[in-house]
């Protein structure tokens, strides 16, 4: 038998509002068994408060493990959970702490079709972009131009300059430095528009300030 589930307090508020006040008699089941366990009954106890079988436990117990709160309502395929309130939480998670490249794609930022095909690839869900669109409006996210930040200075520029100043200071009198001229050193990246929390607006590291010499 498994130990007991150790429940983090947000996830233990959920359970709660699920077992208190979904309209789903089975998700309020699977929510009173979590609760259970997390407060110290054994599987055994639990099959007996809940009329339940250790299969039944064990089913829902690794769901959750596997895909948290979300998997509570079971797998329907090609229409979301009902309670939303979950996804707007896990789509405002994954453009907020994960990149797309953790899903399989070689794409830098998040856009709404690829939220809507991780979620398919990660928990068999079928969404449309427009709806991952208003899930992540709802979740109080906004899509724009982040801000470009300088980054982090090269750690080797001062031993590269003095480098350079002792060539010159050194330099033979029968060589030559030559000097490009009229240079455009392009050093910032080209930004994209991208989703963020409304009213932080999020930064992207650029090496300096495009120059021309």
């Amino acid at each position: 038998m498994t130990p007991r589930i150790v429940l983090q307090p947000v996830e233990h508020r959920q359970l709660l509002d699920l077992y208190r006040k979904h309209t789903d008699p089975n998700v309020r089941f699977r929510a009173h068994i979590l609760l259970l366990l997390a407060d110290g009954y054994s599987w055994q106890d639990v099959g007996t408060l809940l009329s339940c079988s250790s299969r039944t436990i064990d089913r829902w117990v690794k769901r959750f493990q596997h895909d948290g709160i979300a998997a509570l309502a079971g797998r329907q395929r090609g229409r979301p959970f009902r309670f939303v309130a979950v996804w707007v939480h896990i789509v405002v998670a994954m453009v907020t702490h994960s990149r797309p490249r953790h899903f399989g794609s070689l794409r830098s930022r998040w856009t709404c079709g690829l939220v809507a095909l991780a979620l398919h690839q990660r928990f068999d869900l079928g969404v449309s972009r427009e709806t991952v669109r208003r899930w992540l409006h709802r979740g109080d996210m906004v899509y724009r131009r982040p801000r470009p930040v300088p980054g982090p200075q090269d750690p080797q520029r001062q031993a590269r300059l003095a480098a350079l100043r002792k060539l010159l200071a050194e330099l033979p009198p029968d060589e030559t430095v030559v000097w490009q001229d009229e240079a455009d050193l392009n050093t910032n990246p080209e930004i994209g528009r991208m989703w963020m929390r409304r009213g932080q607006q999020a930064t992207i590291p650029t090496p300096g300030t495009n120059r021309k010499r």
